[in-house]
């Protein structure tokens, strides 16, 4: 890759971009190219005009394009990488879903670990700890704990205590009582 330090060759990427945005699509409207099929159609004559009339001859006719190496996994290097903490019951929480992960390790050898989320063009998810992929299953999320609910009601009345609640003979003496205290009387204890 050849970088443009210059700002003159900045300028004109950015004059390319502009023409390829707004020159062809304003062509192609002016010739009614209205659908995929007639665009890839006129576009090789677009470039061949393009060319003829902007092109810059190279200083170098050197090619610095390098073959792709074999050994790299495209895969994974075009994929969205994150990062999560697994918790102590082996799970993952990533965009809303939780997942499991399924191991013959013991819990504690990757409680509170951070692993590797990926997500490729696809959509799918895979996790690696420490380059290792591991297997995963997406598990269902627990229900919230519901809201706590007040016991008192929004009537801030007191009922009335029932028929027989002691608090409605409060200060009334009843028949045993009356009893106790005569008996006290007459022999001074009690």
């Amino acid at each position: 890759m050849i970088c443009a330090y210059s700002p003159q060759a900045k300028g004109r990427v950015e004059r390319t971009n502009g023409t390829l945005q707004d020159r062809l699509v304003k062509e192609m409207r002016l010739l009614n190219i209205c659908d995929y099929e007639r665009g890839r159609e006129y576009l090789p004559e677009f470039i061949a005009d393009y060319n003829r009339r902007f092109a810059v001859v190279p200083v170098s006719d050197i090619g610095f394009h390098r073959p792709l190496d074999e050994t790299l996994d495209l895969n994974f290097l075009f994929s969205i990488h994150d990062f999560r903490k697994i918790t102590k019951t082996l799970q993952i929480n990533y965009a809303g879903k939780t997942y499991q992960i399924i191991t013959k390790h013991p819990a504690y050898f990757y409680a509170k670990q951070e692993v590797l989320i990926t997500v490729d063009s696809a959509g799918s998810i895979s996790v690696r700890f420490n380059g290792n992929l591991l297997t995963i299953e997406e598990i269902e999320k627990r229900p919230k704990q519901g809201a706590v609910v007040s016991v008192k009601s929004e009537n801030n009345e007191p009922l009335p205590p029932a028929y027989d609640h002691p608090w409605r003979t409060y200060g009334k003496k009843h028949k045993w009582q009356t009893n106790i205290d005569n008996v006290s009387s007459r022999t001074g204890r009690f």
